[in-house]
């Protein structure tokens, strides 16, 4: 392979990665902005949509569903995956906030 040859697939991997890396970046991005935005907005989004799942985007909230399903299937079909949220949306920290803990069973 000629020199000219390597410098040219050396720039193509590196613009691969470079997009995988923005694609990347943008995933947590979107979570972490429509996590922001429901926080902020929570008590006018619980009167208007309470128990409905959000699907939400960088704009706010695009549409409400009444099943998680749903919500996913529109967010697929028409932004794409992995560039949309869905959250559950009710009152208080509970609507944002795991506990996680170890699974055990006793006998």
């Amino acid at each position: 392979m000629s020199r000219g040859k390597y410098l040219l697939f050396g720039k193509v991997v590196a613009e691969i990665f470079y997009i995988l890396y923005l694609e990347a970046v943008m995933k947590k991005d979107i979570h972490n902005f429509t996590l922001d935005y429901f926080i902020k907005h929570q008590k006018k989004l619980v009167k208007k949509y309470k128990g409905k799942e959000l699907l939400m985007d960088y704009s706010g909230v695009v549409a409400a569903f009444d099943t998680l399903r749903e919500a996913l299937t529109t967010g697929d079909k028409t932004i794409g995956y992995g560039k949309y949220s869905v959250m559950k949306c009710l009152p208080g920290k509970e609507a944002y906030t795991a506990t996680i803990g170890p699974l055990f069973s006793v006998k």
